[in-house]
């Protein structure tokens, strides 16, 4: 599949989000991720993106939201990537998904890993199951769709950000921990963890000596 980049959004300094316009309509879940394809002479280099947001399906719209890493090759291209631009692409893939339940769904990232969850809260904006995001970023400037969650926390969304390196009065600090697990969650609930692996497995290990039955934790990590 071709996709047109078609809007950019800068999310912070350093995080922007790609918008593109794809030449056939395609139907994901909320949670999968597209794989872009880059020809390197005789050889072919994939790269997987999580789908950031949620539109009516099927659609033939897609966006990603990416961190500029400096000595990331592909990451350097998208992000430097101008309008009208044009990609190869193929998916949705990935088994991350948000699950048809009513439990409660609690959410919690770190960083740029919010990215897929951020599809999953948005396709739940107009249900009546409850949702909760956790989300941990070193400062207030990092955190990453900010207008979408002072939005989505004026209705559906119960927002609980945690910063390691910023204090703001009223506001959690240091890492997601034990403490705040306890504080922030109650039984029964369906928990959705993305970020760098350290994360998701101490996420996970908390939530286990929390009693959480392990089916109902899904993660993903990059």
């Amino acid at each position: 599949m071709k996709a047109k980049l078609i809007e950019i959004v800068d999310e912070n300094p350093t995080v922007k989000t790609l918008i593109f316009e794809i030449d056939q309509e395609i139907s994901y879940g909320p949670g999968q991720f597209i794989m872009f394809v880059f020809p390197q002479g005789e050889k072919t280099i994939r790269r997987a993106y999580s789908i950031s947001s949620w539109k009516k399906q099927p659609t033939n719209q897609v966006s990603i939201t990416l961190n500029h890493v400096p000595d990331g090759e592909f990451s350097t291209i998208l992000f430097n990537s101008k309008i009208n631009e044009e990609f190869e692409i193929n998916g949705p893939h990935g088994k991350f998904k948000l699950n048809n339940s009513d439990k409660p769904a609690i959410f919690i990232a770190a960083g740029t890993g919010i990215t897929p969850l951020m599809s999953m809260i948005e396709s739940l904006e107009h249900k009546e199951r409850e949702m909760t995001l956790i989300y941990s970023v070193k400062t207030e400037n990092d955190i990453i769709f900010k207008e979408k969650i002072n939005r989505l926390s004026k209705n559906r969304l119960r927002f609980i950000p945690t910063l390691t390196q910023e204090n703001i009065e009223g506001w959690k600090n240091g890492r997601i921990d034990q403490e705040l697990i306890s504080e922030s969650i109650s039984h029964p609930v369906e928990v959705y963890i993305c970020g760098m692996p350290e994360f998701v497995k101490s996420v996970k290990e908390h939530l286990i000596s929390f009693k959480m039955d392990e089916k109902d934790i899904h993660t993903e990590q990059w």
